[in-house]
């Protein structure tokens, strides 16, 4: 059994917890293979293996092969009750997974293709890898505004945390997984 009291970074209370852990109990931990076959379900059309891998390397703990209750609730906490610096700084890490400070050009690219790919063959409209290269080349201009070819953490958070649209996406999707 897990001691509920000890559970790093997290925003529920000891009834919330005991609920989510009678829920995801035999689930959890969940190995990478496992990660990719529950984003399957959810999106049965698309190529989930880039998308799933990006969330599944967020969630864990660096170099670890499975997410873990405590790993789960750190990043469902954030995700449904954080704050929105701590949101954007959690999404970061999707774009920054080995945590260099950077986000660079190929990282934002290899994430439009994980996200297209996920959509799958019913995305209308069908995007091209041309129009992939200039929606990444459009962002690393929206947010570096330094011209440094790169985006640092903290001009995606002072960027996201006044683009009305990002704040909006955020809230949609945080809201959806509310408990």
């Amino acid at each position: 059994m897990i001691n509920f009291q000890i559970l790093p970074e997290q925003r529920f209370t000891a009834v919330e917890l005991r609920a989510l852990y009678r829920t995801f109990k035999d689930k959890l931990p969940i190995c990478r293979e496992s990660f990719r076959e529950v984003y399957a379900k959810i999106f049965p059309h698309g190529d989930v293996e880039q998308f799933a891998d990006l969330i599944f390397d967020s969630i864990v703990r660096q170099h670890a092969e499975y997410v873990t209750f405590t790993d789960f609730i750190k990043a469902y906490s954030i995700l449904s009750r954080g704050t929105i610096e701590e949101k954007l700084n959690w999404i970061y890490k999707i774009y920054d997974p080995r945590n260099t400070g950077k986000i660079e050009w190929e990282q934002i690219f290899r994430i439009i293709t994980a996200t297209d790919d996920l959509i799958g063959v019913k995305a209308v409209p069908i995007v091209s890898s041309a129009q992939r290269v200039e929606q990444a080349r459009q962002i690393i201009q929206k947010f570096d505004h330094e011209n440094k070819g790169w985006i640092s953490r903290e001009d995606f958070i002072a960027v996201c945390s006044q683009d009305e649209h990002i704040l909006q996406s955020i809230s949609a999707l945080c809201s959806a997984i509310m408990i």
